[in-house]
């Protein structure tokens, strides 16, 4: 039996990540790409979603799902546009300073926010 790193819960996720990336970003991705605008349907996409949510723990507003999921839903949507991967990617990166040295009080006061 081949291995798999995914629980049953975390599969589920990635599907509903890999279905919205082929049937709501994908039709629109050469379109992100020669328009250069910002797609903000994709984060409203997201936030519908909560796939904000996924890079923060339960504590914070977020899904608590830990930085596996998270790089496999960059990955399933990058898979058909990197313009929105990107907007998952840098929710991670733009975080990521106050959730490994901010202080509790600052992680209550900003994460939840994001």
């Amino acid at each position: 039996m081949p291995y798999e790193p995914l629980t049953d819960e975390q599969r589920e996720i990635r599907d509903l990540v890999r279905q919205l990336a082929r049937e709501r970003i994908a039709p629109r991705a050469a379109e992100i790409d020669e328009t250069h605008e910002f797609p903000w349907d994709v984060v409203e996409l997201y936030r519908d979603h909560e796939l904000f949510g996924l890079f923060f723990d339960e504590e914070f507003g977020g899904t608590g799902t830990g930085t596996l999921l998270s790089l496999v839903a960059i990955e399933e949507v990058s898979k058909v546009c990197a313009t929105s991967g990107l907007i998952l990617a840098v929710q991670e990166l733009g975080s990521l300073g106050l959730k490994l040295a901010g202080s509790q009080k600052q992680k209550e006061r900003y994460l939840p926010k994001l």
